[in-house]
């Protein structure tokens, strides 16, 4: 879903790795109601990974320490947060979600296109021992010092305590669209920004929640058109284009590259 990003960073020089989160990922079967709740099981992914690459023989000589960022878009922009320090209240979002301030357009406040009957299905599971633990420890701390920039795409915020959000000491670049109808930017991105000292903020004209991810098959457009729609004189591709150069210019910008390659890209 985020290849597109994946292989312009790599283009440019850096070593990406894509995380595939469990219960939320088409490379399972089917989708896992704690997979979809369980937001804050998420951070621990990503510093999962980061041990196994600095420890893989071939990647960890390459990679430097030091020039660590992770970019996520919606509950990933939310997980690349969580690895920067920001803390998960599942309290603090219900009573986003219950408030005025919401108003009809944040969509996260309900189940999303690809589990609709997801309230249910947590019920079933709520009582295991596994998912007890992780609710026991969701308002942890899964800050992880080796990230040192975030580019956060859609994010979805309002699950954070004010308090973390404060403490972040990192680069951080949120981007959203301004047609997002499930984070909008008022309630989101523009909250972020708001609350995280120093982050920056773009909104893009046009784009959409799911502007942000790939490119649409027939196939795909036509199983889930929620996904694959948008306004009228948008065009995804060039979106794309735009979040790339500007995801490149910030990481490059956070982490002072100075060596070039033969034909000038860093």
């Amino acid at each position: 879903m985020l290849g597109w990003l994946g292989e312009a960073l790599a283009s440019a020089g850096y070593i990406v790795a894509g995380v595939d989160h469990h219960g939320n990922t088409s490379t399972e079967a089917k989708p896992s109601a704690a997979g979809f709740t369980l937001w804050w099981e998420r951070a621990t992914d990503v510093s999962v990974v980061i041990d196994r690459m600095l420890a893989d023989s071939a990647f960890g000589p390459r990679i430097d320490p030091t020039a660590i960022g992770v970019a996520g878009f919606a509950l990933g922009g939310h997980t690349a947060l969580a690895v920067a320090g920001a803390r998960t209240s599942v309290a603090t979002w219900r009573a986003f979600c219950r408030s005025a301030e919401r108003g009809p357009l944040d969509g996260f406040c309900n189940p999303q296109p690809e589990f609709p009957d997801l309230p249910e299905a947590f019920a079933k599971v709520r009582d295991d021992s596994v998912v007890k633990a992780s609710v026991a420890r969701e308002s942890s701390s899964f800050r992880d010092g080796r990230i040192r920039a975030v580019y956060a795409m859609a994010p979805v915020a309002r699950m954070f305590t004010e308090a973390s959000l404060r403490a972040i000491q990192l680069p951080v670049r949120i981007v959203v669209g301004n047609a997002d109808n499930t984070a909008p930017a008022a309630t989101n991105g523009q909250y972020l920004a708001a609350h995280i000292p120093g982050a920056q903020f773009r909104l893009v004209t046009g784009a959409s929640h799911y502007t942000f991810v790939g490119d649409c098959e027939p196939a795909g457009a036509a199983e889930f058109p929620e996904l694959c729609h948008e306004v009228p004189g948008v065009d995804r591709g060039a979106m794309h284009q735009l979040v790339i150069e500007d995801a490149v210019a910030f990481f490059d910008g956070a982490f002072v590259r100075r060596t070039r390659s033969p034909n000038g890209r860093p």
